[in-house]
């Protein structure tokens, strides 16, 4: 692709595509990526706005036939390439508005954290559907407006992104998906005090001094010990998912008076025909 016209915040591929700076953020991604795979297995597969390509991998590991994975930025599909490129996963840049593969390809297109920076949310959904084979599946996931503190607040408004909550979410994919369900993932969690912040941001720092042998495994077992939410974590090798994915962040269907996740992961099956479709465009 020549151009890519959706704007996104470059810090979406940096230092390390595949190095998160808190527990949380690094288990609510294991948790996605963990859903979508048991609809992997002998399918071919989009992984849109891939990052580092970690979890185009695991979906590939997790038995995909082919999984192609796309980002906006030459850094993040460089590293990723270079780190998870294969025989059956795949990576290059593209306009997530405007995907260069041919109709009624893959059986499911999957894009975390990505509907919310889209200009128009609705073409980004008709083009992921476009992509899609006849009750292929889409899978998706976006901050939950309604859960979110005063902090990720200020940070979704500065990265100029459109904001969800459950039912908006619903109305838009409802428009264009069959048998749409709305998970939530990751309960809000009690102890996101001045403790945990702290630990976060400490976390932010040592990620620069990541290459000297030792600092990540310290830091690991120090925070860990005393505030297991905010371990900092780097993933080497997939495998390394098994253990450290967390079962009860499983996306599960908000029970009257639970608490809304944090992150909102919906799941819709394309119409069987494109009449279907066009007749809601």
């Amino acid at each position: 692709m020549n151009s890519v016209s959706v704007k996104a915040h470059r810090r979406a591929a940096w230092p390390m595509p595949d190095k998160l700076d808190d527990w949380r953020s690094w288990q609510i991604a294991l948790a996605r990526y963990a859903f979508c795979s048991q609809f992997a297995k002998g399918k071919k597969l989009l992984d849109i706005a891939c990052g580092g390509g970690y979890g185009s991998y695991y979906l590939s590991d997790k038995g995909a036939q082919l999984v192609v994975g796309g980002d906006m930025w030459p850094e993040a599909v460089q590293y990723a390439t270079h780190c998870y490129g294969g025989e059956s996963t795949h990576f290059l840049r593209l306009d997530a508005c405007h995907l260069p593969f041919p109709t009624a390809y893959f059986d499911v297109v999957a894009s975390f954290e990505t509907i919310r920076y889209m200009p128009d949310p609705a073409q980004f959904v008709v083009e992921c559907l476009r992509v899609l084979k006849s009750g292929g599946l889409f899978v998706c996931s976006t901050p939950n407006r309604e859960a979110t503190s005063n902090e990720s607040h200020t940070e979704l408004v500065s990265w100029a992104g459109n904001e969800f909550n459950r039912v908006k979410i619903q109305e838009l994919l409802d428009k264009y998906l069959m048998s749409v369900q709305v998970y939530d993932l990751n309960p809000v969690p009690s102890g996101n005090g001045k403790a945990g912040r702290l630990a976060s941001w400490g976390g932010k720092i040592v990620l620069s001094l990541g290459r000297i042998p030792g600092v990540i495994p310290l830091v690991n077992l120090v925070v860990g010990l005393f505030y297991p939410k905010y371990r900092l974590v780097c993933l080497e090798k997939v495998a390394d998912w098994e253990g450290m994915l967390d079962p009860a962040l499983k996306p599960y269907l908000l029970q009257d008076g639970a608490r809304p996740g944090t992150c909102l992961v919906a799941l819709g099956r394309k119409p069987d025909t494109i009449s279907q479709v066009s007749s809601v465009l």
